[in-house]
């Protein structure tokens, strides 16, 4: 059985643009707090779900790194950031260019 290959899941934010540093990474999707947009594409990504699905999606799709996009308030930052670190995922924060913002 082929493995797939594990990705990068975008948190979605009204400042998210497909950045050109990204161009290398698999882009498995984004997550969304606004209902109306899962299941849908933005961007040529799908919206995989809110981040109270973060631990689900993190499995479902191998994801191994997550690249934060603004806005996001300060209680989701803290829930990404923890299931992220139970689950030994990598978090970044889209700016000008990206910055590690978690250790593994």
């Amino acid at each position: 059985m082929r493995r797939r290959p594990a990705g990068t899941l975008y948190l979605h934010g009204e400042s998210f643009r497909p950045p050109d540093e990204l161009a290398l990474r698999h882009i498995v999707g984004l997550i969304d707090d606004d209902t109306n947009l899962h299941k849908r594409l933005v961007y040529g990504h799908r919206v995989l779900g809110g981040t109270r699905d973060l631990a689900r999606v993190i499995g479902q799709y191998r994801v191994d790194e997550i690249v934060l996009t603004p806005p996001l308030d300060e209680s989701a930052r803290r829930h990404v950031l923890e299931t992220a670190r139970q689950q030994g995922v990598a978090v970044f924060e889209s700016r000008t260019d990206l910055v590690e913002v978690s250790e593994q």
